[in-house]
């Protein structure tokens, strides 16, 4: 038997044996509908499926639509033993679950592999599925990364050459930046605040929650601190205020977070270096290192903390909490004022809150800078 996969209107899945089904993508309700119905061949980045009958269709998580009119045009095509019209199959809307591996989330269209037969990129080994010589490798966090691989392959260890290498390939790249560090007394006496000292509370639980849902260690996923919250999402906010001065574009801004409390292991640390690096030209345009003149760098600050009081999303970005539907590692911050593009951020936009940096919409208790010019 070959395995059977799963596609649904918001997601692609697979089932194999004893029903037990794997997401391995995302689709549009018109994309399903118009470009890859019954019989279509998917091309996913590690999988290349077919959407398979009417039959494996689970109809339970379908919505009956009322319209006799298309049920009419339908049934002169198709013949009068069509009885109804049906959406297909998708998560009820007052149900959320933050985990993969809950039903609700394994709701889906099916699909198959296509083709059955499997050849190994490293020993070039061509088989059959059904030989069981590849193997499922799923990824319930990352469906896009699910894929077969080969069993036991001779060849799993790519060797740079065939004898000890010599010499290993490397690029040069050019690029400059901004390093700031952050008074550690001042922080240190922020740091007291018995406010903040909840409120980090509250964040190493969000933390540990993250963790859990994803089958993480928390005690090896560390929890960076609030101080690091304060650094990252002081970046954050820099970054998007230089982008609009220095000449480069939101993505080729980078950040680099030094954050470390006095009592750990080479503490302290408070400091942050914004910069950019590229293997050609770019990296060498001088904007950025003529906004960190005193003068020049002062006024990005304050128009960077300014901007961050107020976000068009207020007040609900403003009174976002990890807690709040899927657990998310982010509070104060979204699209409209924190978050960054993915290559810029060291921890993929979490672990960010503005209002640790100013007053906001809600309050100020928890600002380090609660006078903001």
């Amino acid at each position: 038997m070959l395995p059977n996969y799963q596609l649904s209107t918001v997601t692609c899945q697979l089932s194999i044996p004893k029903m037990y089904k794997y997401k391995v993508g995302e689709l549009r309700p018109s994309q399903i509908l118009f470009s890859f119905g019954v019989g279509a061949v998917l091309d996913l980045p590690n999988l290349s499926v077919m959407v398979m009958g009417l039959e494996d269709w689970n109809t339970q998580n379908s919505i009956e639509l009322n319209e006799p009119r298309l049920l009419a045009a339908v049934r002169k095509e198709l013949g009068s033993q069509v009885k109804k019209l049906l959406s297909p199959p998708t998560p009820p809307e007052n149900i959320t679950s933050s985990s993969p591996f809950d039903e609700v989330n394994r709701i889906g269209i099916p699909v198959a592999p296509f083709p059955s037969w499997m050849v190994c990129p490293k020993c070039h080994l061509l088989a059959p599925l059904k030989s069981e010589l590849f193997q499922l490798k799923d990824n319930p966090y990352r469906p896009d990364q699910t894929k077969y691989v080969h069993k036991n392959c001779p060849k799993s260890k790519v060797d740079l050459s065939r004898k000890n290498p010599q010499w290993i390939p490397a690029s040069e790249v050019k690029g400059e930046g901004i390093f700031m560090q952050f008074n550690e007394e001042k922080l240190s006496q922020w740091e007291q605040n018995q406010l903040l000292q909840d409120y980090q509370t509250q964040a190493f639980e969000a933390h540990k929650q993250w963790c859990k849902i994803r089958s993480l260690d928390p005690v090896k996923i560390t929890f960076p601190g609030v101080r690091y919250i304060l650094l990252h999402s002081f970046a954050h906010a820099l970054m998007r205020q230089m982008s609009i001065e220095c000449g480069y574009n939101a993505a080729s801004l980078k950040e680099r977070i030094y954050s470390k409390r006095p009592q750990e292991e080479g503490g302290p640390m408070a400091g942050i270096l914004i910069y950019t690096a590229a293997p050609d030209s770019e990296g060498t345009l001088g904007g950025l290192v003529s906004l960190g003149e005193p003068k020049k760098l002062g006024y990005h600050i304050d128009q960077a903390l300014e901007q961050m009081q107020l976000c068009t999303s207020d007040p609900l970005c403003a009174e976002h909490t990890p807690f709040q539907g899927t657990t998310s590692l982010h509070w104060a911050a979204c699209h409209a004022c924190l978050f960054s593009p993915e290559t810029s951020c060291e921890r993929g936009n979490k672990y960010l809150d503005r209002a640790v940096l100013v007053p906001t919409v809600i309050g100020g208790d928890l600002a380090f800078f609660p006078e903001v010019k």
